[in-house]
């Protein structure tokens, strides 16, 4: 899954939330270390085909799902 969007709330230890374009928000840990300032560029969602141009910051991670 992909999501991007605009930060709207960041909080040391807690949490840092993202608004989607449809009004929609995720949130991701406040890991530093896993955010990183995106090269300039055109960036596509595999799933969705969306293009998002020259974002601020990139971030990637691994869901696991216990049962």
């Amino acid at each position: 899954m992909q999501y991007h969007g605009h930060v709207v709330y960041a909080k040391e230890n807690e949490k840092i939330a993202i608004k989607q374009d449809d009004g929609t928000h995720y949130s991701i840990p406040p890991v530093l270390e896993n955010i990183f300032i995106a090269e300039p560029g055109f960036y596509q969602a595999k799933s969705t085909g969306k293009i998002v141009v020259d974002p601020d910051y990139i971030s990637n991670w691994v869901i696991e799902v216990k049962q």
